[in-house]
């Protein structure tokens, strides 16, 4: 290998490149014209940038299918909280309807702004009346619930 091919050997990478000046670039192709060796190399450097930029692509393309993935997921995750906030709303607006429909609560139809009251703060009172005491009949269920199983956890102790 002579001094030449040395010089042409480390313009290669710039040469593939097209970073090398005009001169610099007439000198290689002069050489690789009659160096088979180092027009290899060349030819070899070329095909390793080939490769290299289409991986690059094949990068691109995953990291976008990636991002149109993680796109997707915030979407669905966005639909699913808002369809869960809607249906607690839902819920917090039917609650007393349904507890009164199951029992839990008592209704009292009385209630309306409509009918007999003379201002909002009449009905009010009134609802929260009726509110008190469906919470004080609770009340006493539990207490009778909770007295009958003491009674019964005594009578239980006794019998051992």
């Amino acid at each position: 290998m002579n001094k030449e091919c040395q010089i042409v050997r480390d313009l290669i990478p710039l040469y593939t490149e097209d970073l090398v000046s005009v001169g610099s670039r007439a000198f290689a192709d002069r050489h690789f014209e009659s160096c088979e060796q180092c027009r290899r190399e060349r030819d070899a450097a070329a095909e390793r940038i080939i490769q290299a930029k289409n991986a690059s692509e094949v990068q691109n393309r995953i990291w976008q299918e990636i991002k149109a993935r993680q796109k997707r997921k915030n979407d669905r995750i966005i639909i699913i909280v808002v369809l869960a906030v809607t249906f607690c709303y839902i819920l917090f607006l039917t609650c007393p309807l349904l507890l009164g429909a199951l029992g839990v609560v008592e209704i009292n139809p009385e209630v309306s702004f409509n009918e007999g009251y003379n201002s909002i703060e009449e009905a009010m009172s009134s609802y929260e009346d009726s509110i008190i005491s469906s919470d004080k009949k609770i009340m006493d269920r539990a207490e009778t619930s909770a007295y009958s199983m003491v009674q019964t956890l005594c009578y239980e102790s006794e019998k051992l």
